[in-house]
């Protein structure tokens, strides 16, 4: 099997590369009780962890019918959930937020092939403000975070990739 085939070829489909990356930081410097879990008969991935008496639990999955990366915090104590969160694009595309979303979309230099990924945050008992290209969450009950990414690859699927499915549709 040729290298090709694994990471693609630029007459063909051009490279596999990311879409981007998410991340996020909580501001809790100094954890006990650390532990992360996968549970493959759910598809579910969580990580908890107790930082100044309040337990912290992370629980992810990802939606193939939504085509969606779904991100839960939780936390014992209400009012206790607090984070920053941003998309970051490896290509240096320009992040725009509005509301409660995140947006990110471009194209690769390589082959022109147009991507978006979107953000939205959902916080249940706390508020959003809206930064530049961040989002910060302040003293929720529960953080819901639902990523999506869509391409203009449309090779095989046969639909318009920015048509019904797009990050719009989430607001």
């Amino acid at each position: 099997v040729s290298q090709s085939r694994y990471l693609g070829t630029p007459d063909y489909v051009g490279y596999y590369q990311s879409v981007g990356y998410l991340e996020f930081k909580t501001g809790h410097q100094s954890v006990t009780n650390y532990r992360r879990e996968l549970d493959l008969s759910k598809a579910l991935h969580r990580v908890s962890y107790t930082h100044k008496n309040i337990r912290y639990t992370r629980e992810a999955f990802v939606s193939h019918p939504d085509q969606s990366l779904i991100v839960m915090l939780t936390s014992s104590v209400s009012k206790s959930n607090s984070i920053k969160v941003w998309l970051k694009d490896a290509r240096n595309t320009k992040v725009a937020t509005s509301g409660n979303s995140i947006l990110v979309k471009g194209s690769l230099k390589e082959n022109g092939m147009q991507y978006a990924c979107g953000l939205q945050v959902v916080a249940k008992g706390g508020k959003i403000l809206q930064n530049d290209s961040t989002l910060e969450v302040q003293s929720a009950d529960t953080i819901l975070l639902v990523l999506k990414a869509v391409t203009s690859f449309k090779k095989f699927s046969g639909r318009d990739p920015f048509g019904t499915l797009p990050l719009e549709a989430m607001q």
